[in-house]
């Protein structure tokens, strides 16, 4: 694992705006708390919505309605968000944490919970970033490990709910930690 400065243990990781036509919204990633934030620009002071990817906790959703946020019950730490991606529709949030996952969220109903997992690819980093292929239905990552991963989000064989998608490939092309990935259009 690589190690994690103080700054970057208490700062805001990954910022998307939401698309044109679904109000002032953005999106926030950050490192201490582990949280996606949902913050309406017209009224920063308090976030809409506020979601922790985990694994262990799959439906930890914290709306606020511009009300302070309830937080849960004191636990250890959660991994952290490394990277926010919208797809190229602006339907689906991917959210990447240093706990190795990235996890696949409806954008229009993110407090349900995420829809899917990815997993395979390695990465305890803040660096590890991801992108949407231009038709949203391929998901490319960087890896701690000297090769990037590709997945498909729409696999040809069922898996069952919330089971880990594995990389559908792996591109092994570096010699060492592969962070920042982009494709084609």
């Amino acid at each position: 694992k690589h190690p994690v400065s103080m700054a970057a243990q208490t700062s805001v990781t990954s910022l998307e705006f939401v698309p044109a036509g679904t109000h002032s919204y953005l999106l926030t990633g950050g490192a201490a708390d582990g949280a996606v934030k949902l913050w309406d620009a017209r009224r920063p002071a308090l976030p809409v919505l506020s979601i922790v990817p985990s694994l262990e906790r799959r439906n930890l959703a914290l709306p606020s309605c511009h009300a302070p946020l309830q937080a849960p019950a004191p636990t250890p730490r959660l991994h952290g968000i490394s990277a926010l991606a919208l797809d190229p529709t602006g339907k689906h949030l991917l959210a990447s944490t240093t706990d190795a996952h990235h996890y696949l969220y409806p954008l229009h109903a993110l407090n349900l919970g995420f829809s899917k997992v990815l997993a395979g690819h390695g990465s305890s980093s803040f660096y590890t970033r991801t992108a949407f292929n231009p038709d949203g239905s391929l998901v490319l990552s960087g890896s701690l490990h000297p090769h990037a991963c590709v997945w498909n989000l729409a696999p040809t064989t069922p898996t069952p709910p919330h089971t880990p998608l594995r990389p559908a490939a792996t591109l092994p092309a570096h010699t060492a930690e592969v962070t920042v990935v982009a494709w084609s259009r």
